[in-house]
């Protein structure tokens, strides 16, 4: 059985990075952060140029969630604050 192919966090998410990016010039960035990255790219940068393993795909996809989470009970909170002042 050959080894599974090994891709780069960096291959993986360029074009997400890229979509991200068109978003923002948008005026789509729903985020607070001022350098246009997400959560979860600062958090991923740990990861960089590691290769990609079932593992490292899991622990990613653990923060992934945590991150979207955690982004949805702030944005559900704000917005109940909002919609409590009107």
């Amino acid at each position: 059985m050959p080894p599974p192919k090994q891709l780069k966090l960096s291959e993986m998410t360029k074009s997400k990075r890229a979509d991200r990016r068109k978003d923002i010039q948008d005026g789509d960035d729903t985020s607070n952060l001022s350098d246009g990255q997400s959560d979860y790219e600062q958090s991923s940068s740990k990861y960089s140029e590691a290769p990609v393993t079932e593992r490292s795909l899991h622990k990613m996809l653990q923060e992934l969630r945590a991150t979207i989470t955690a982004d949805f009970h702030r944005i559900n909170g704000d917005l109940t604050k909002e919609i409590s002042n009107i």
